[in-house]
């Protein structure tokens, strides 16, 4: 199997797909995509999401056939980099996935503090002693959260995060810019 990673963002339109349980070893390459909107979600019986959507517009650029498998965050990581999946579409982390060919850098994520005007939230230095969500395994986790002094809440789904902080049980919450805007 292929061991690459690929990283990009794009909109694109939903499309059918099959997930991790019905995954098996197939002649044509697999994508591992992950479980997180909007890149990739179940409604139903059908797989939506941006990272679904792209799959089929990659292959089709280049000529060939591949599958698009959902997986949850950490299995498509670890699939990926013990070769359950052929590639994966994620942020170029090599602290995170280190064991990896990085394929191609397309678009940028950017990492957004969102918080509710009562908490004057302005700077990093303002989240000191705040209580803070963000989801787990990812960046900010990773690479950001250890340099801070603030009360963190690991959360699931951003969707949770969002509810949190409008029910005030939030000073903020960690959420990149593609997941913001889809909400």
């Amino acid at each position: 199997m292929f061991q690459k990673l690929l990283f990009i963002v794009v909109l694109a339109l939903p499309l059918f797909s099959r997930d991790v349980s019905a995954a098996s070893k197939s002649s044509q390459p697999q994508w591992g995509i992950l479980d997180w909107f909007p890149f990739g979600w179940r409604e139903g019986k059908q797989v939506k999401g941006m990272f679904i959507d792209l799959v089929p517009l990659i292959d089709q650029t280049l000529g060939s056939k591949s599958d698009a498998i959902l997986a949850p965050v950490p299995r498509a990581i670890r699939g990926t980099e013990q070769g359950d999946f052929d590639f994966t579409i994620t942020y170029r982390d090599t602290a995170m996935m280190n064991k990896v060919e990085y394929l191609a850098d397309i678009g940028c994520l950017k990492t957004a503090i969102i918080s509710l005007k009562t908490s004057h939230i302005q700077k990093l230095s303002d989240l000191t002693g705040k209580r803070v969500a963000y989801p787990g395994v990812g960046y900010f986790s990773a690479n950001i959260l250890p340099t801070l002094s603030l009360e963190g809440v690991e959360v699931p789904r951003s969707d949770i995060m969002v509810n949190m902080a409008l029910r005030g049980r939030l000073d903020a919450f960690v959420i990149n810019d593609a997941v913001w805007a889809a909400y």
